[in-house]
């Protein structure tokens, strides 16, 4: 048992009753009514809206849904797939930290000189031999120099501030083909599953 709120991507050239039709097959398939009676209302299409992206749609969906089992549509412009210098650049920035937050999962210790090293934590001393992870065996503390930690952390904000960069480039190229883009409709359905 469990609840199922899901997005559809549909042409406006498709009817709306045949969106409705798939909609209330698939709740039919997928939920747990025992008699399987599919969709417990009429999804609410909103004729008069057509927003510039479907990132826009599904916020408007969100904010216009009423709860309990609410279905409703919205119309959006898919202009597809977007590029520009700027976003491949992003793209190319945003790779290259996730090759080095890869890296430094690795075991720091493995080619390291001395056959001891001490924890700055708990103070013990430990055989490198013996250890294979970056945590200290016995306080589970990192036993990575400071500057180490502080160049990884620096990494992870780098990869969320190129996530939301990367998200907003989007966005603005999309809005702005936005009037090229062909007009679909971005349906959310609910039901208990």
């Amino acid at each position: 048992m469990g609840h199922s709120v899901e997005f559809y991507d549909y042409s406006t050239k498709v009817s709306k009753d045949e969106i409705f039709a798939d909609m209330d097959e698939i709740v039919i398939y997928n939920g747990d009514d025992e008699g399987h009676t599919g969709l417990n209302q009429k999804i609410r299409f909103y004729d008069k809206v057509c927003l510039d992206t479907r990132e826009e749609a599904k916020n408007f969906i969100e904010k216009h849904d009423k709860g309990w089992y609410d279905q409703l549509a919205v119309k959006y412009k898919d202009c597809g797939p977007v590029n520009s210098k700027k976003l491949i650049d992003l793209k190319r920035q945003y790779d290259t930290t996730i090759e080095k937050i890869k890296k430094s999962k690795g075991f720091y210790f493995a080619n390291h000189k001395s056959k001891l090293i001490t924890c700055k934590n708990c103070e013990s001393k430990l055989a490198v031999s013996f250890l294979n992870t970056n945590n200290c065996p016995v306080c589970r503390k990192d036993l990575r120099p400071e500057t180490e930690q502080a160049r990884i952390d620096g990494l992870y904000k780098k990869k969320e501030t190129l996530e939301n960069r990367i998200q907003e480039e989007e966005q603005k190229l999309k809005k702005k083909q936005a009037k090229k883009g062909k007009e679909m409709w971005l349906v959310k359905i609910e039901y208990h599953c």
